[in-house]
């Protein structure tokens, strides 16, 4: 069984939170077929084309985006609230035959111009380019997820329905899913990590409650409770939210799963989020994944979770993780690697323009992350930084990430931290807690003493905020171009 072929039945597959409306599998094959039916007649010779579907979190979105799978077209998830010279910047790259949305169409009149909207199906518009200029697109190819958040870059990954389906059928196996799940679209399902609780679902056949509202919002906890939902995902700075929000005062009976994602969790928020869930009987999965391996690699298994807290786990079923230093395979406990990631989930590639699609598999199912890690006893991996994130300071070698984690491990603060040409940025925020977080000048001179690096190699300055990406990460490209001087 395949995600996207829905089959027949009559329990609900998707429920509208804010209306209480389901979708039962009749009703969703017969929507899916009709607006699949309504793009494949467009395409002259049955020819692949590419559709862009402004991917917000509703049923109907849903619906579109299986529609574009069954059509066999290529589908590029995009936000759907992005700003309208983004949404062009990314047009003019990748010229798609279609744009698909949900509500209304986009009024930008660039836009309008271009394409002429039409609806076949309640709540979905869709748009066909007036005049084609079609470029082939490789046959493998079926979904486009951005890597950059909201940021406009062109680049984007490619995906097959084969990495699609791997992905599911494994995030499915070792978590367990069957037909009485109900997960909360709480994270936007034009992210890997969100459109992955989608795939995994949809697959055995679980009903998943839609929903556009924040972890803030009482409507988001009102439809919790309502639909009785089983499991909750999240990226770090949603859990550091719960518990600013104090989550354990809150009664939410049906709620046995919580997964996170989306970059590193800290210690004390993990740990908080732990005693929550063994206090109540609920499994925490902490997850390890990129959207160029279709969102998911590894995972700690809960009942290992209180011992193996700072790791990022075991590969998923049918995956295999291996650590390499250039082309030297590591082998030997607690040397670090990059993790060089093999599975039927690793992207075909990127892309950064139209004719980047006509490309076949480029990756042979062989994944460099960049993330460089160690391997214990047991076969757990730690993260212990990126390749990227290595600086050289008067002939030190700082992993910025390890050095991140020492500030927040050792003072009462967050941190975030960038280098070059011989000097590192550091920008602070008070912790979660509430605590006092030391002046800039105390920072300077413990970063001095315990790196062994003159004062003035090192910057510190107290921040309102640190900018985080929509995936939860921090948005390291924003820092540079506010904290660090224009190269030379």
């Amino acid at each position: 069984m395949t995600f996207w072929r829905i089959p027949p039945g009559s329990s609900p597959l998707l429920i509208d939170a804010a209306s209480g409306r389901g979708f039962t599998g009749d009703q969703l094959r017969e929507t899916v077929a009709r607006l699949a039916d309504a793009i494949q007649s467009a395409a002259p010779g049955g020819r692949k084309e590419l559709a862009f579907l402004l991917m917000d979190n509703s049923c109907e979105a849903v619906t579109a985006y299986l529609a574009l799978l069954a059509a066999d077209a290529a589908a590029a998830l995009v936000p759907p609230h992005g700003a309208a010279e983004l949404l062009a910047r990314q047009i003019d790259a990748y010229c798609p035959e279609w744009l698909v949305g949900t509500g209304e169409p986009p009024v930008a009149p660039a836009l309008l111009e271009q394409y002429d909207y039409s609806s076949s199906v309640p709540g979905v518009w869709v748009g066909r380019r007036r005049e084609l200029a079609w470029r082939p697109i490789h046959p493998q190819l079926d979904l486009l997820l951005s890597t950059s958040g909201s940021t406009g870059s062109p680049q984007m990954v490619r995906l097959s329905k084969q990495n699609l389906q791997a992905n599911a059928a494994s995030i499915a196996a070792y978590l367990g899913l069957d037909d009485r799940q109900r997960p909360i679209t709480s994270l936007p399902l034009h992210y890997s990590y969100g459109l992955s609780v989608i795939n995994s679902h949809l697959l055995v056949g679980a009903t998943i409650v839609c929903t556009s509202e924040g972890l803030m919002s009482k409507a988001f906890w009102d439809a919790v409770r309502a639909y009785c939902c089983t499991s909750l995902a999240g990226v770090p700075y949603m859990y550091a939210m719960l518990r600013r929000l104090r989550w354990e005062r809150m009664e939410l009976p049906s709620l046995s799963v919580l997964t996170q994602a989306g970059g590193h969790l800290d210690r004390p928020t993990k740990e908080y989020v732990l005693a929550e869930c063994q206090r109540r009987g609920r499994r925490f999965y902490v997850m390890y994944g990129q959207t160029e391996a279709t969102a998911r690699i590894s995972y700690v298994p809960p009942e290992r979770l209180p011992d193996k807290l700072d790791s990022i786990g075991i590969p998923i079923p049918g995956g295999e993780i291996r650590l390499f230093d250039g082309d030297r395979e590591i082998t030997a406990t607690g040397e670090t690697g990059e993790i060089v990631y093999r599975g039927p989930n690793v992207m075909l590639g990127y892309a950064e323009s139209r004719d980047c699609l006509a490309r076949g598999d480029d990756l042979h199912g062989i994944l460099r992350t960049g993330d460089l890690a160690v391997r214990d006893s047991e076969g757990y991996f730690s993260i212990v930084g990126r390749k990227k994130r290595f600086i050289k300071v008067f002939g030190h070698r700082i992993n910025l990430d390890e050095l991140e984690r020492l500030i927040e491990h050792a003072l009462p603060v967050r941190a975030a931290c960038l280098g070059r040409d011989n000097k590192v940025w550091v920008g602070y925020t008070a912790a979660d807690d509430g605590s006092q977080p030391p002046a800039p000048a105390d920072i300077r001179d413990y970063l001095s003493r315990t790196l062994d690096l003159h004062p003035e190699a090192i910057s510190v300055r107290r921040v309102g905020a640190i900018p985080y990406t929509p995936s939860g990460k921090k948005d390291y490209p924003s820092l540079e171009a506010e904290w660090l001087p224009p190269s030379t």
